[in-house]
């Protein structure tokens, strides 16, 4: 079979795999149930354990619904690890310029699938922000002024991921988010 033929089998399972992945996360209630645990064991991702679930559902990015982003990103990185050694292999035996190029494009599309699928996840699944949320935070992360005049500031620090919103951990020093796994 030819390197033309072969990248194109590729590509179709994975577009065809991609979109599977993304129905069965869009078709999650908060947090994944047993048909998006099915989901992730069949890619070969390691689901969180159930305490460690709840602790992301009580303390991690707002969801209205979907998976946890911990476990979207496992999935994510699981077909691209199924799809990236197929495309090196077929990269060695391209022979013809067109071709080339078009496994090119998938070897870039596969290196930036994680994030970017993540993000376009996360705005499908993340609560409105409404004016109250935002009067709440606002509130909540301002400058408290006493009688004497002298202004302190709010109790708490938080430094959120760019990602998926979560707060990162009181004292923590990690650079990648707990929540979704995104460099902070």
């Amino acid at each position: 079979m030819t390197a033309a033929k072969r990248l194109a089998e590729l590509r179709g399972w994975f577009d065809a795999s991609l979109e599977w992945l993304r129905e069965a996360a869009t078709n999650t209630p908060r947090g994944g149930d047993e048909a998006w645990l099915a989901a992730m064991r069949h890619l070969g991702a390691e689901p969180l354990p159930a305490d460690e679930r709840a602790r992301h559902l009580a303390e991690g990015a707002p969801l209205r619904a979907g998976p946890l982003p911990i476990e979207y990103r496992r999935a994510l990185e699981a077909l691209r690890d199924r799809a990236a050694p197929l495309c090196r292999e077929i990269d060695l035996s391209v022979a013809d310029d067109s071709t080339q190029a078009a496994v090119d494009q998938l070897s870039r599309r596969l290196d930036s699938l994680v994030d970017a699928e993540l993000r376009e996840h996360l705005a499908r699944v993340r609560p409105a922000v409404s004016t109250a949320s935002i009067f709440a935070n606002a509130l909540a992360t301002s400058q408290r002024m006493f009688g004497d005049g002298q202004a302190q500031a709010a109790g708490v620090a938080t430094r959120q991921c760019p990602t998926c919103g979560a707060p990162r951990r009181y004292g923590s020093e990690a650079l990648v988010c707990e929540y979704c796994g995104s460099p902070l």
